[in-house]
């Protein structure tokens, strides 16, 4: 019997709405990290895979593991005597091709970048001293200049500030807002849709999640998001229920709650629980895992020692799944695509256990990671996934050495970001773009070679 195109593709919809969710298979990258407080990843040596970086606050260190494109990790020092490790990010901050890493010291009262200076050497550069026990430090380019700035949080002194970078590494304190008690974790995201950057904090003894708004001139004002949430430790900002506004993921450590607050664009917010039987969450963040266009929640247990997703429907449906129930005291997480499959998969760190371990995403296996090596022949350049929520890929080959560079547009041609600006060696290359303060449409991205446009392509978010 001759079966038509439309019957199959009608076969092949039907089956794949009865798949069960993703899982998830675990990887060990270390138990012997002595308190390990948070991780982060990326392409540390240039080689094109995806390094997993954490700190420490017990061994008072930042490391990372390089991969070898096997998923085979080897161990490398950033820095030790660093005391109370608490939390890591990174970019190229002095604009010299390698990836820097910033990191906060609890104990030490500082927040410093890393300076890669190639060859496995990190040199140390203080940007805040006696900042009393600094919990978070993120890398963003708050005013869309090109560069990566640091926004850094500090619990005691119950303080969010903000340092400019002037594109070579040099970071000026741009801004400060003070009296946000007991504030721990930060993001930052347009909550207001006035096309710029606003900040978001959660703030564990001030029991309360705000997002400070930006004017357009960098002053920021505190406005509640939860007020009365017990012992927030952890926020994401996105589009959950795709209405085109940012929403805020929370996690109340003393409710044993995660729960999300849909922004209704008039500065105010509903609240949505997902679980109140989660006990002492450590961590809440976002990623589209099954690739549905949703995105999706992560949410890591330190006391039952369980990382759980509920994956997103659409319109904000949540179901709950597990990633893992055996990593004992799960506190940080965050989402990269480790193997090179083009899913993203889970890293965490584990408090408890001084473990940081990777869990990798069943969306894709079997489907062979992109070829990095050899000596490609034209200039190539392509997303994925694309349409995306939040953040995608951008691949691009390149056949001959040359300073290289790559943009971002909006629909108006108005350019929105600079993802790589550095000389580079021919072959393929990716590098990760979140747009998750950017509103849903249609983007554009350039690879110019020597000042040359080589190559375009676009991008289609949908939040």
């Amino acid at each position: 019997m001759k079966i038509s195109k439309l019957a199959l593709l009608f076969v092949f919809a039907l089956h794949t709405s009865l798949v069960f969710a993703i899982s998830f298979q675990e990887h060990v990258i270390t138990n012997t990290f002595n308190m390990a407080s948070s991780v982060w990843a990326a392409d540390m040596d240039g080689d094109g895979d995806t390094d997993i970086v954490a700190t420490a606050r017990g061994a008072n260190a930042v490391k990372y593991w390089e991969n070898n494109g096997l998923e085979k990790f080897a161990e490398r020092l950033v820095a030790d005597n660093f005391n109370g490790a608490t939390s890591v990010s990174g970019a190229d901050f002095d604009g010299d091709g390698d990836m820097d890493l910033a990191a906060a010291a609890l104990n030490d009262g500082k927040i410093s970048w890393f300076r890669n200076d190639g060859g496995l050497v990190f040199t140390e550069i203080v940007v805040i001293e006696n900042f009393d026990n600094p919990v978070d430090v993120l890398a963003v380019d708050l005013d869309r200049d090109g560069h990566k700035d640091l926004v850094g949080a500090a619990e005691v002194a119950n303080s969010v500030i903000w340092w400019r970078n002037n594109g070579s590494g040099s970071f000026a304190q741009a801004a400060v807002v003070n009296n946000i008690i007991g504030v721990f974790t930060v993001d930052v995201a347009d909550i207001d849709k006035d096309n710029d950057l606003d900040i978001v904090c959660a703030a564990k003894d001030g029991n309360s999640i705000s997002w400070l708004e930006n004017d357009g001139a960098f002053h920021f004002t505190k406005r509640d998001v939860a007020p009365n949430l017990g012992q927030s430790t952890g926020i994401f900002a996105a589009d959950f229920n795709g209405d085109g506004f940012t929403d805020i993921a929370g996690a109340s450590f003393a409710l044993n709650s995660i729960a999300w607050w849909g922004n209704n664009g008039d500065q105010t917010f509903n609240e949505y629980i997902l679980t109140s039987d989660f006990t002492s969450p450590g961590c809440v963040i976002g990623a589209d895992l099954d690739e549905n266009g949703h995105m999706d929640i992560i949410g890591a247990s330190f006391a039952t020692n369980t990382v759980v997703w509920w994956e997103n429907a659409g319109g904000g449906a949540f179901t709950q799944y597990p990633v893992t129930n055996n990593f004992t005291g799960a506190w940080h997480l965050e989402c990269y695509d480790v193997d090179g499959d083009n899913d993203l998969d889970v890293i965490g760190s584990a408090f408890g256990s001084n473990a940081v371990a990777w869990w990798e995403n069943s969306l894709k296996s079997g489907v062979e990671p992109a070829v990095l090596a050899g000596m490609p022949e034209k200039f190539d350049l392509v997303s994925y996934p694309n349409p995306f929520n939040a953040r995608c890929t951008i691949q691009y080959s390149i056949v001959e050495a040359g300073n290289v560079r790559l943009a971002v547009y909006d629909g108006l041609g108005k350019e929105i970001t600079t993802l790589v600006q550095e000389t580079q060696n021919p072959g393929t290359h990716r590098i990760g773009w979140n747009a998750g303060f950017l509103p849903s449409g249609l983007y554009f991205y350039r690879l110019y070679v020597d000042g040359a446009a080589v190559k375009s392509g676009k991008a289609l978010l949908i939040k």
